[in-house]
């Protein structure tokens, strides 16, 4: 290295200081996009979905690990502990035995489990799609193979690996200071698989080691946290391994599904970048804001027993130029929204009843897609399904939203 030449390691620090912003915005959009779709409810509703078919699952597991050879399922339970924060020995034992009372279903039975299996990983892919953004949809026989891959196959394999790898003699602490590796290579792999769309190996590779660190981050807390678990033992006594799974359980689906909005993130990392931190904002109203502006005046003048307002004063209640408002009202008396004549205006019918997006629709800034001939190639039909729910989401939140829901706020009622 010749002198004044920088020295590798600061050169790389440098670099790595460089990508801080950059990685503060790609997990920004992660975040936005985790808000935006409702990612912790999803979690919250997958927590308890665990609870109701952790039972099925490991009987499951359990009935076709007994097909195999009765020690198979083993390693499933030694894993359990392990990989899943919140389940407790007394937990895994408790599904333990309970997954073994199973062999003794009935065929119908049996087969009910095993339903009930299939859609808890509907269930997850579903979450999954909507958080990445995917209206694509897997034929039967794939989406059944990759279901029995992921609840079945997939841990009856992982079983059967922890079992050998205990029988050859290795400590399970060994295991565990592995079992990072393993977790995040899992991950990566669920990430990569899971959701109806492509997903490159580095984008699920980078969503497998944040969610495995986090995973071992729930499980640190849940074990230093020895004042709560013992609280929880003395409120809810016989049950407390219940709620403490399902408490935790509500944690770690909020990292899972959190790295599928960061995989996606990463994926488009160069969209990210070029997209503005915020959302976009301007100086002046828009014609719907301007709408809806006259439209709330008109309904304080009927709360307040007068629903006839002089159409001179809309300017100076609003702050709607007259030329321009009066345009907006011809439009919306020509929806029904208004009733006007020479001097006033009033609202036709009750403002709960009128929503955005009929007001939208009035002024021509809301239209339905524009559908595509259904003749057309695979592309265009994948394309029509894209904008038809666009199209159905905007509907949806603006006909969620009335001129009352906005005027409620600025009332005592």
């Amino acid at each position: 290295m010749t002198r004044g030449e920088p020295a590798p390691s600061r050169s790389a620090f440098v670099r790595a200081l460089a990508e801080i912003p950059v990685w503060r915005r790609i997990l920004w959009r992660a975040g936005a996009t985790f808000h935006v779709n409702g990612g912790h409810t999803l979690a919250l509703a997958l927590s308890y979905t665990s609870l109701l078919s952790f039972v099925p699952l490991i009987a499951s597991i359990t009935l076709l690990s007994a097909t195999l050879s009765s020690d198979l399922s083993e390693g499933v339970y030694r894993l359990i502990p392990i990989l899943i924060p919140g389940a407790s020995r007394d937990l895994v034992e408790a599904l333990e035995k309970a997954a073994l009372n199973a062999r003794a279903l009935s065929l119908v039975a049996a087969a009910a489990f095993l339903v009930t299996s299939l859609r808890t990983f509907a269930s997850i892919e579903s979450a999954t799609n909507l958080l990445w953004g995917s209206v694509l949809r897997r034929r039967f026989l794939p989406w059944l193979a990759m279901a029995a891959a992921v609840i079945l196959v997939g841990p009856v394999a992982a079983g059967v690996g922890t079992s050998l790898f205990l029988q050859s003699g290795v400590k399970l602490l060994d295991f565990r200071i592995s079992g990072f590796l393993v977790t995040a290579a899992l991950l990566t792999t669920l990430y990569k698989y899971i959701p109806c769309a492509y997903v490159r190996w580095s984008a699920a590779a980078t969503a497998g080691i944040f969610s495995a660190a986090g995973l071992g981050l729930i499980k640190l807390v849940f074990t230093l946290g020895v004042v709560f678990l013992t609280g929880v033992n003395v409120i809810y006594g016989s049950i407390s391994a219940i709620v403490i799974f399902v408490f935790a359980q509500g944690f770690v689906w909020d990292v899972l599904l959190f790295g599928v909005a960061l995989a996606h993130a990463v994926q488009f990392r160069d969209e990210v970048l070029l997209a503005p931190m915020a959302e976009p904002r301007t100086k002046g109203r828009g014609p719907l804001d301007d709408a809806v502006a006259m439209l709330l005046a008109l309904e304080q003048a009927r709360e307040n027993g007068d629903p006839d307002v002089p159409r001179a004063r809309l300017p100076e209640l609003t702050g709607v130029p007259e030329e321009r408002g009066e345009r907006q009202l011809l439009l919306l008396a020509r929806e029904g929204l208004v009733a006007l004549d020479a001097q006033s205006a009033r609202l036709s019918r009750d403002a709960g009843e009128i929503s955005l997006w009929a007001v939208g629709r009035a002024l021509g800034v809301v239209t339905e897609p524009v559908p595509i001939p259904a003749e057309s190639n695979a592309a265009e039909v994948l394309l029509r399904r894209i904008y038809g729910r666009a199209g159905r989401e905007v509907r949806s939140v603006l006909q969620g939203t009335s001129l009352k829901d906005l005027h409620l706020p600025q009332t005592d009622d």
